[in-house]
């Protein structure tokens, strides 16, 4: 059996190469060969990486295979590893159950870690073990769990770690309307990915403060952050959060009455992403403001269409109440009932 899935391993990961040149096959051997156990847990992140990326289909088999030889070895290093990559692998396919069998494997070999290699790999199922509290609902023992992540991160230095967690925690503060601490956390994870140069967090923990400053009623301080925030992306050209920064900042814009200035920014952000129903709901309010009903109502109708495709029906009675108020404006009564 063990043959078997080697002789396949050695069939499908001849088809592939990864950016540096190196076969799959060659990085499973490396793995192997490895004189040092970093060298080991480098070719390791290295292997998985590569597999999650580009061999969707296939993993389970490559990791099967990694499985098989951290037993043939009884190499703690590499069976942990496995496990923990199953796992992530039954996550992102939505198979929780799935999921917490084969994390509960990996962190019953690493309980207690006795090299930087061993807790490094145990960091991360730790942070693997919040999410999965995260994805059930249960958001104080995600907090707890997301925390102890982040404590191991800083004892050992692990600052790609650290820089998830603290993001995962502000994440989840601010689903608990704790806005305060949460906004403590993304000013961290702002200087965190500033170091560790992890630019799509830095956009987002930008974004996030100035979100943060808006609930905390704060808005020159949301205001002066949603700008920091579309300045950086235009920087780095990163579209997906230029368009969510502008919407941001038209957003607090209409709070403060500079309802010019918000739809110049709406359109914006509608010109980059013409597909979030968000941007059309925001910028049909500012025409309905003005006056300007057939606009409006076209914004919201598109806002209806996207959700609709998007299968993001929980906003759709807010769209609906805008038509409806929207007709009442122009005394159409029996349409706006129904």
């Amino acid at each position: 059996m063990y043959k078997s899935y080697y002789i396949l391993f050695i069939i499908l990961s001849l088809h592939f190469l990864n950016a540096s040149g190196q076969s799959i096959d060659s990085l499973f051997t490396q793995v192997k060969q490895a004189k040092t156990d970093g060298e080991k847990l480098d070719y390791l992140n290295l292997l998985t990486n590569k597999l999650r990326k580009d061999h969707k289909d296939t993993t389970y088999i490559f990791y099967k295979h990694l499985i098989d030889l951290g037993k043939q070895k009884k190499d703690s290093i590499i069976l942990s590893k496995a496990y923990l990559e199953y796992s992530k692998k039954y996550i992102d396919q939505k198979k929780f159950e799935n999921s917490k069998i084969y994390l509960d494997s990996a962190l019953n070999i690493i309980q207690k870690p006795q090299s930087k290699e061993l807790s490094y790999i145990y960091c991360n199922a730790i942070t693997v073990k919040g999410n999965l509290c995260h994805y059930h609902g249960d958001y104080n023992n995600a907090l707890k769990t997301f925390q102890k992540a982040l404590t191991i991160a800083e004892k050992h230095h692990f600052e790609k770690y650290k820089l998830f967690n603290l993001n995962n925690i502000a994440s989840l503060l601010i689903y608990l309307s704790k806005f305060k601490e949460a906004l403590s956390y993304y000013k961290k994870n702002l200087i965190q990915s500033k170091k560790v140069g992890y630019q799509n967090l830095t956009d987002y923990s930008l974004i996030n403060i100035a979100i943060c400053y808006d609930f905390l009623k704060k808005p020159d301080s949301a205001r002066f952050y949603s700008t920091k925030a579309i300045l950086n992306a235009k920087k780095h050209q990163n579209l997906s959060h230029l368009a969510i920064s502008y919407n941001l900042n038209g957003k607090l814009l209409t709070q403060a009455y500079q309802y010019k200035s918000a739809l110049k920014d709406f359109k914006k952000a509608i010109k980059i992403n013409p597909n979030d129903y968000r941007f059309y709901i925001n910028r049909g309010y500012i025409y309905k403001r003005n006056g300007e009903y057939t606009k409006a109502k076209k914004d919201y109708l598109k806002a209806e269409t996207l959700l609709i495709q998007q299968k993001t029906k929980d906003f759709l009675p807010k769209v609906y109440d805008s038509i409806s108020n929207l007709y009442y404006k122009q005394g159409n009564y029996k349409i706006a009932d129904d």
